[in-house]
This record gives structure tokens, C-alpha cells and sequence, in this order.
């Protein structure tokens, strides 16, 4: 199978340092999504505020402990009728530096047509500096199985009862 790749308008079209996704190995579930920051917009969360900053003249954004980031790809998938896309973290990230995605598994339907960003979290206290082309994620391929929803009939027990008697 094969997923359609575009570069999105408002990313460094010319930028080499922004290649397409590709598997780490030959083995690898996952290919890499990369950040696309050098002359684009960064949208943040932190505490109360909800802001913007102009990266124009830099190539690196400061993740401060706590804030939400939303970092572009430079890319959009046209991810085939029947499949998704899952975005999830990087492992090292994660483990060496507390920064993962705030809603992993991210899911991107076949039918969203705009560029995929990734909403990175920095988990601690301790700043976390991304530099534009930096692997910020990785992303899967999989199947989505449909299934026809049906009113429920009663039911006893709920979330904690398989044990009880």
C-alpha cells in the first residue's frame, strides 16, 4: 500500500532538513514525524494562556515544563478510505525527557485533508528545547473496522464488578 504525501502550503517547501517520513529500520512499525518549525507559527497552552509565537527568525522552540505545543509536520497524508493514521510518542523522548503526546494514540481520519500537527506535552518541570527537523513522533498505518451500533439491552454490574459476587 501506498500513502499519498504533500507538503503543506504554509511549510518550507525548500527546507532538505524536512524530508518525507520514512522507517527507522527495516523492522519498524512506525515512521518518523519530524518537526517543521523554522519560519512557522507555534501554538501553546500554558496554564491559563493560550497564545501563539512567530518563529520567523528561529529554528528552535523552548517547551517550558507543563505547556502543550502544536507542532507542524510541513505535511499532509492522504491516508486511504478504511485506514487511520495513529500518531504516539517516541519512546526516548518519554523516558529521557518526560515529553510525549498529550493525546496518544492521536488518531487522524482518512478524511482530514489539512497538515498534521502533533500536540507535544512536556510532562515536567524542566524546559525541552525542539529544533526545526527534530523527530517528534512517530506515526502507524492501520485499519479501521466498522462495526453497526445497536441499542443496548440492560445490563448488570459496570466498570469494577467482574469480581465481585
Amino acid at each position: 500500500m501506498k500513502l499519498g504525501l504533500t507538503k503543506a502550503p504554509a511549510s518550507n517547501e525548500q527546507d532538505e532538513s524536512i524530508i518525507k517520513p520514512v522507517y527507522g529500520t527495516d523492522y519498524a512499525a512506525c515512521f518518523d514525524l519530524k518537526a517543521d518549525i523554522k519560519g512557522r507559527e507555534i501554538k501553546f497552552k500554558y496554564g491559563g494562556l493560550d497564545d501563539s509565537y512567530p518563529m520567523d527568525k528561529y529554528e528552535s522552540y523552548m517547551v517550558v515544563g507543563g505547556e502543550c505545543t502544536l507542532i507542524p509536520t510541513g505535511f499532509i497524508f492522504d491516508i486511504p478510505a478504511g485506514f487511520r493514521m495513529n500518531i504516539v510518542p517516541r519512546s526516548g523522548l518519554a523516558w529521557k525527557h518526560g515529553v510525549t503526546i498529550m493525546n496518544a494514540p492521536a488518531t487522524i481520519d482518512s478524511d482530514y485533508t489539512d497538515e498534521t500537527f502533533v500536540i507535544v506535552w512536556n510532562t515536567t518541570d524542566e524546559p525541552f528545547t525542539i529544533n526545526h527537523g527534530d523527530r517528534i513522533a512517530q506515526a502507524e498505518i492501520n485499519p479501521v473496522y466498522r462495526v453497526e451500533l445497536d441499542s443496548l439491552g440492560e445490563r448488570d454490574g459496570g466498570f469494577g464488578s467482574t469480581n465481585l459476587q
